[in-house]
């Protein structure tokens, strides 16, 4: 009865651990916001984790903010996100203040979404020297703006 007891209050206290592991995987309630030049379309790339680059933004409810130059390329101190259970969010700045743009997932840019310019969700990280994200922003038809991506992503890293 003893060892019967002892095996269920080791089941019980993984089960515990389990939980409070799991659930601080979707605890993090912060998202991501992408503030771009206003009227920018093209590819974006951001690199993670350099240390002589822009500051660590946030706002005032703890989300981080990523200020994208005129070229598209940003290097951030922040280290990659791999996972958070809010969306990211994208606004052109312009001397009026910023305009949210429509954020849709890859695989939901076809012909039938009216042409506005909206960011697609081709979030990738790589890992090469450091790790990276890049993103669209265009129209239906821009969707292959960023066919090079990846070689372009590789001669930023040669160019370093």
């Amino acid at each position: 009865m003893e060892i019967r007891r002892k095996v269920n209050r080791i089941t019980i206290s993984l089960y515990l651990i389990a939980a409070i592991l799991m659930s601080s995987c979707f605890t993090n309630s912060s998202r991501d916001i992408y503030i771009l030049p206003d009227n920018y379309e093209g590819c974006v790339l951001i690199v993670f984790d350099v240390k002589k680059s822009s500051s660590k933004d946030f706002d005032n409810q703890g989300n981080r903010i990523f200020y994208i130059p005129n070229n598209g390329i940003l290097e951030s101190q922040f280290k990659p996100r791999y996972g958070t259970n809010l969306r990211p969010k994208f606004y052109y700045k312009n001397d009026l203040g910023l305009k949210e743009l429509d954020y849709i997932e890859s695989n939901q840019w076809n012909n039938d979404i009216e042409d506005s310019t909206r960011v697609a969700s081709t979030l990738e990280y790589g890992e090469n020297l450091k790790p990276w994200r890049s993103f669209i922003v265009g129209k239906f038809g821009d969707q292959n703006i960023c066919s090079d991506r990846h070689k372009n992503v590789l001669n930023y890293f040669r160019n370093r």
